[in-house]
C-alpha cells in the first residue's frame, strides 16, 4: 500500500510541475463558479491548478467538468494528455465527496479513453473500490481481475488488487475462482493484516466446500488479528460448519471450528475498537492528494459500520456456541471439559434459553465425574430455579439417587416429598417410592419404610421397581423381628425371581428367618443348600456362623467348631470372624477345655493383632488361666495388658480386664490393688492421658470403692469406654441428667454389643421416665426387650414399657404387655403380682370396674406373700366396689384387708380404714 500511495503522490507532483509553467507563462486569473462557461481556458486552469494543489478537489469539479467538455473533442496529443489529467482529478473529486456514481462515470471514462497512461492501474484500482463501495461487486471482481491481466502489478499495490478482487468473489461465493488467488496471497503478501483476510476468507472457502481438513494449516494465520478474524459472518459461517462436522460425528474437527469462532460479545468489543480506530484515522488525514488510502479508510469505516449494524439486529449466539462445544466435549468424551462448559452457560448466562438445558447437562456431568457435591447442589438448584418442565422427573430422581447414595437420607426423602408435590404424575414414582422406603429402613424407621415397599407392591404392580419392593419387605419384617412374615416374603421371593440381584441375598435371608423362628433344622437345610449353590458367596462367612450357632444350639459342638473355622477362609470382616472366634472360645470353655483355650487366643491374638479385638482375647486367655488355676498368670497378663492399653479407647477389653482383675485381686489378697491403680492413675496424671486416667478413677470409685466419683465434664465423654459411660451415667444422672444423658446416648450408639449396653439402656429410659418423657422412654425399654429378649432384666424392662403406656394413658398397649409378662413362667416371682394390679389399674381407668375387681382380687388371692401389692390391690377392689355402689361388698373387702396386721401397717392400710370410716 505504501508504493501505491508514493507512486500517487509522484504522479500528481508532476502533474503539477506540467500545469505551472503554463499558468506562469500565459498567466491567467482567478475564475468564480457563475463564470465558468464565458472564462478563458488559461483562467479555468489557473483555477483548477490552484484547488487541485490546495487539496479542495470538491470544488475543481465544475471547472473540471468544462475543461473536459472543451477539450473532449480534440485530437492534439497534448490535449489528450491534460484531458486525461482533468479526468483523473474529477474522479479523485468525485470519490473525495463520497458520490461513487458520478466517480464510477469518470472513472470508466478514462479507462476506456486512456488504457495505457501511466496512471491508468491507479484508476482501474480507484474504479474497483467504487464498485464495491456501491456493492457491486460483480464489476469490481472484473475490474481487478482486469487490473491485473493488463498490468504489471507488484508487491503492496499487487497483494491489495488481489485481496479485493478475493472479497468480491467471496460476496459472489465463487469459491472456486477465490481459493488459488487467497493461496497466492498468503504466500506473497508481506503485510499480516492481509495475510490474517487471506486466512481467514479460505476458511470461510473450505468450509463452504466442506474440505475442513485444510483449515488446520490456516490456524497460525487465523488465530492472528486481523479485520477478517471478525467479520460477523466468518464466525456464524464457522459455527455453521461445526454443526455439519458435529452432525457428521466428525467431532474433532467440528470442535476446532467452534473455538475458533467468536461471540457476539467478543465481535462487537472488537468491531467498536476498530471502528473507533478508523474514524480516528478518518478525522486525522491530512493527505488529501493520497486518494487511494482515503477510499481505503472509507471503504473500511463502511464494512466495519455494516458489521457492526449486522450484529446489533442479531441475537445473541453465545450460549448457542458453547452449547455446542459442550456438546461436542461430551461425544468425544471429554467429559470433563463438557461440564465446564455446560457450567460456564449457567453461571454466565443464567436467564439465557439454554439455562435449564446447560444446568441440567451440567449436573449429569457431574454426577457421571463423581463429583457428588457438585451435583447435589445443582440438581437442587435446578428443581429450585426451574421447576416443573423437562428434566425434572429425571433431575428429581437422580437427585435423590445421589443423596442417598451419599446416606444423606433425610434430604433424600425430602426430594421425593418435593417431586411427588410438584408432580404427583412423576414418571418415576414408583422408583421414588423406593428410595423412601430404602431410606426410611437406614434411618432404623422400619415401620414406615414397609409401608412404603407395600404401596408399590400394591400401587404399582408392573414397576421396575416391584421386585426391589418385594425384597426389602421380606428384609424389613426380618429387622422388625416379625421373623414368620419375613419368612413367608422370602420363600414366596425365591419361588418368584429365580435369578437377579436379590436373589443370593433372599436364599440366605429364607435361612436367617428360619433361625429367628428357631426352625433349626429347616434353617439347616438352607444355609446347607446355599453354600453348595454359591460357593462364591460374600455371605459365605455368615451362613458358616449360622450353622456353627445352630450345631451349637443342638451340643454338637465338635462340628460347631469345624464349622466356624470356616469363617476366616471365606471373609475379611473382623465382626464375622471376631464372632466366630468368641463362639469357638465359648464352646471350648463349656468343654472344660482351658489350655485350648488360651492356645487359640494367643494364635488369634498373633494372626489379627491390631485388626481384631485382641483385648478381649487377651481377657480370654486370663480366664483360661484362672480356671487352670493359675491366678498368678492372670493377674500378671491381665496388668501386663491393662498397663499397655489402657489409654486405647477402641481396646474395649481393658474394661472386661480391669473389672476381673480388681475382682480377683479381692478373691485372691482379700484387698483391691489400691496401690498399683493408685500408682497408675498418677503416671497418666502427668502425662494426661483421659481414657487411662477415667478408666483407673473408675476402678477406684466403682470396683473398688475406695474413692467417690470424681466431676465429670462433657469433654470427658469423648475419652470414655462403654463401662466407664455407664459409670458416668449412673453416678450423674441425679445431678446433672443432662451429662448422663449423653453419657447413656453414646454407649448404646457406639458400643451396642458391650457388656454395658443394657445397662445403659434401662438406666436410659428409667432417667426419661424421671423426667415425665413417657414415650422416649417406653421406646427405651421396648429397646432393651427387642436387643436383649432373653436377659435376666428383660421382664422387668416390658413391666417398664407397660408402665410407661399407662403414664401416657395407652391402657389398651399397656394391658397387652402386662399380659405378656403372664404368660412367661421365667418371669413368675414379684413382676406377676405387680402386673395383675396394673392390669386392674388400667382397666380402671377406662371404667371397667367389673374387670379391674377381678384383676385386684387375684392378687390378694394368690400372691400374699407380697404385702405391698396385697394392700393395693385391697384398696382399689373397694374402690371400685364403691363405684359400682356395691357398699356393703367395700365394707367387707376393707374390713378383711385390716384383719392383716402386716397390711394395716402400710400407708394403703390406713387409707382403707379413713374410707371404711366414711362408709359407716
Amino acid at each position: 500500500m505504501k508504493h501505491s500511495v508514493k507512486r500517487f503522490i509522484l504522479s500528481s507532483c508532476l502533474l503539477l510541475l506540467a500545469l505551472a509553467p503554463l499558468s506562469r507563462g500565459q498567466g491567467g486569473s482567478e475564475v468564480s463558479p457563475n463564470a465558468i462557461p464565458e472564462a478563458m481556458t488559461t483562467d479555468l486552469k489557473f483555477t483548477v491548478n490552484r484547488l487541485v494543489t490546495g487539496g479542495n478537489l470538491r470544488e475543481a469539479v465544475p471547472y473540471l467538468e468544462e475543461l473536459i467538455r472543451r477539450f473532449g473533442q480534440t485530437k492534439v496529443a497534448q490535449y489528450d494528455r491534460e484531458l486525461e489529467r482533468y479526468y483523473y482529478f474529477l474522479g479523485a473529486a468525485w470519490i473525495q465527496s463520497e458520490e461513487y456514481e458520478f466517480a464510477v462515470e469518470a472513472l470508466e471514462k478514462y479507462a476506456q479513453r486512456f488504457p495505457k497512461a501511466n496512471d491508468a492501474p491507479i484508476v482501474l484500482d480507484w474504479l474497483g473500490d467504487c464498485y464495491r463501495l456501491t456493492e457491486d461487486f460483480r464489476k469490481a471482481a472484473t475490474v481487478y481481475e482486469n487490473l491485473r491481466a493488463q498490468y504489471a502489478l507488484k508487491g503492496a499495490m499487487l497483494d491489495e488488487v488481489m485481496s479485493k478482487e478475493a472479497i468480491c468473489l467471496v460476496q459472489l461465493e465463487e469459491w472456486e475462482k477465490v481459493i488459488p488467488l487467497l493461496t497466492q496471497l498468503l504466500e506473497q503478501a508481506r503485510d499480516p493484516e492481509l495475510r490474517g483476510m487471506a486466512a481467514t476468507t479460505l476458511v470461510r472457502a473450505y468450509l463452504s466446500l466442506d474440505q475442513v481438513d485444510k483449515i488446520v494449516q490456516l490456524l497460525p494465520q487465523v488465530m492472528a488479528i486481523s479485520q477478517a478474524r471478525y467479520d460477523v459472518d466468518f464466525n456464524l459461517m464457522l459455527i455453521r460448519g461445526g454443526d455439519t462436522k458435529y452432525h457428521a460425528s466428525d467431532y474433532p474437527n467440528a470442535l476446532m471450528l467452534y473455538q475458533l469462532a467468536l461471540t457476539k460479545e467478543e465481535l462487537l468489543v472488537r468491531l467498536e475498537e476498530l471502528i473507533g480506530r478508523t474514524e480516528r484515522a478518518i478525522q486525522a488525514w491530512k493527505d488529501f492528494q493520497n486518494i487511494r488510502g482515503f477510499t481505503a479508510l472509507k471503504t473500511r469505516l463502511k464494512s466495519l459500520q455494516s458489521q457492526r449494524e449486522d450484529l446489533l439486529r442479531r441475537d445473541s449466539f453465545t450460549e448457542e456456541l458453547l452449547f455446542r462445544m459442550g456438546q461436542t466435549y461430551f461425544e468425544m468424551n471429554r467429559k470433563w471439559e463438557a461440564f465446564w462448559t455446560f457450567w460456564s452457560i449457567w453461571k454466565t448466562l443464567p436467564e439465557s434459553k439454554d439455562a435449564r438445558q446447560a444446568l441440567f447437562s451440567s449436573f449429569q456431568l457431574a454426577a457421571e465425574l463423581n463429583m457428588d457435591s457438585r451435583a447435589i447442589e445443582f440438581g437442587q438448584t435446578f428443581l429450585d430455579t426451574f421447576g416443573l418442565g423437562d428434566y425434572f422427573d429425571e433431575v428429581s430422581l437422580q437427585l435423590a439417587n445421589l443423596q442417598l447414595r451419599n446416606r444423606n437420607y433425610d434430604a433424600a426423602i425430602k426430594v421425593v416429598e418435593q417431586a411427588l408435590a410438584a408432580n404427583p404424575d412423576h414418571a418415576f414414582k414408583d422408583r421414588l417410592i423406593f428410595i423412601t422406603g430404602y431410606c426410611l429402613f437406614q434411618k432404623d424407621q422400619l415401620t414406615e419404610a414397609l409401608a412404603a415397599f407395600t404401596e408399590i407392591r400394591t400401587h404399582h404392580p408392573d414397576s421396575e421397581a416391584e421386585e426391589g419392593a418385594n425384597y426389602w419387605i421380606g428384609l424389613t419384617y426380618l429387622f422388625l423381628q416379625q421373623y414368620e412374615d419375613a419368612r413367608d416374603e422370602f420363600s414366596e421371593f425365591v419361588n418368584r425371581y429365580v435369578s437377579g440381584i436379590y436373589y443370593e441375598d433372599a436364599r440366605f435371608r429364607l435361612g436367617v428367618a428360619e433361625y429367628g423362628l428357631g426352625e433349626f433344622v429347616a434353617a439347616r437345610g438352607h444355609f446347607e443348600k446355599f453354600i453348595a449353590d454359591f460357593p462364591s458367596s460374600p455371605l459365605l462367612a455368615e451362613a458358616y456362623s449360622f450353622l456353627g450357632d445352630i450345631a451349637g444350639s443342638d451340643a454338637r459342638l465338635s462340628e460347631a467348631l469345624e464349622l466356624y473355622a470356616q469363617v476366616p477362609k471365606h471373609t475379611s470382616r473382623m465382626n464375622q470372624i471376631d464372632h466366630a472366634a468368641f463362639q469357638t472360645g465359648k464352646i471350648l470353655e463349656l468343654q472344660g477345655k482351658f489350655g485350648e483355650l488360651a492356645d487359640y487366643f494367643t494364635r488369634y491374638i498373633q494372626t489379627y493383632r491390631n485388626k481384631g479385638q485382641f483385648t478381649e482375647a487377651i481377657y480370654r486367655i486370663g480366664f483360661a488361666r484362672k480356671m487352670q488355676g493359675d491366678f498368678s498368670g492372670m493377674l500378671s497378663a491381665y496388668e501386663q495388658a491393662v498397663r499397655r492399653y489402657a489409654d486405647d479407647a477402641s481396646a474395649l477389653g481393658v474394661d472386661l480386664i480391669l473389672k476381673d482383675w480388681v475382682d480377683q485381686s479381692i478373691q485372691t489378697e482379700g484387698r483391691p490393688p489400691e496401690a498399683k491403680l493408685r500408682e497408675w492413675l498418677d503416671n497418666v496424671k502427668a502425662q494426661k492421658t483421659k481414657t487411662a486416667w477415667l478408666r483407673y478413677q473408675w476402678a477406684l470409685s466403682d470396683l473398688a470403692k475406695l474413692d467417690p466419683a470424681p466431676e465429670f465434664t462433657p469433654e470427658l465423654l469423648e475419652f470414655a469406654t462403654p463401662a466407664v459411660l455407664e459409670w458416668m451415667g449412673r453416678t450423674t444422672a441425679a445431678r446433672n441428667p443432662t451429662l448422663a444423658r449423653k453419657a447413656f446416648e453414646k454407649s448404646v450408639k457406639e458400643f451396642p454389643d458391650s457388656l454395658w449396653a443394657g445397662d445403659c439402656i434401662l438406666e436410659w429410659a428409667e432417667l426419661e421416665a424421671a423426667s415425665d418423657q413417657y414415650a422416649k422412654a417406653q421406646a427405651l425399654f421396648d429397646r432393651y426387650m427387642t436387643s436383649f429378649p432373653t436377659a435376666e432384666k428383660a421382664g422387668a424392662a416390658l413391666k417398664r414399657s407397660a408402665d410407661m403406656l399407662v403414664a401416657l394413658k395407652k391402657y389398651p398397649e399397656a394391658v397387652e404387655n402386662y399380659l405378656r409378662i403372664l404368660e412367661m413362667k421365667e418371669w413368675r416371682g414379684p413382676l406377676w403380682p405387680e402386673s395383675l394390679y396394673q392390669i386392674g389399674f388400667a382397666l380402671m381407668e377406662q371404667g371397667k370396674l367389673q374387670e379391674a375387681f377381678g384383676y385386684f382380687q387375684r392378687v390378694y388371692v394368690m400372691y400374699g406373700g407380697y404385702p405391698e401389692w396385697c394392700a393395693r390391690a385391697y384398696l382399689q377392689s373397694g374402690i371400685a366396689l364403691e363405684k359400682l355402689n356395691r357398699r356393703r361388698e367395700a365394707v367387707a373387702t376393707y374390713e378383711e384387708m385390716l384383719t392383716h396386721e402386716n397390711l394395716r401397717a402400710l400407708e394403703w392400710g390406713r387409707e382403707a380404714e379413713k374410707r371404711l370410716a366414711a362408709l359407716r
